[in-house]
């Protein structure tokens, strides 16, 4: 996604499809997420560095 950031995606993908289900992945933390006009209850962020889930 050259020359857009996460968020950009983001409204974008609502526009076209509101019901879209969205993930983030993120080192920042939910701080620095919510700091920059997301609530921490209507996004899902997976934390970096992701663990091993699954064997």
């Amino acid at each position: 996604m050259p020359g857009r950031n996460g968020k950009d995606v983001y409204y974008s993908a609502r526009n076209a499809k509101p019901d879209v289900k969205i993930l983030f992945c993120s080192g920042h933390n939910d701080g620095i997420i919510t700091n920059n006009g997301f609530a921490a209850t209507t996004v899902l962020c997976l934390k970096k560095p992701v663990e091993q889930l699954f064997l």
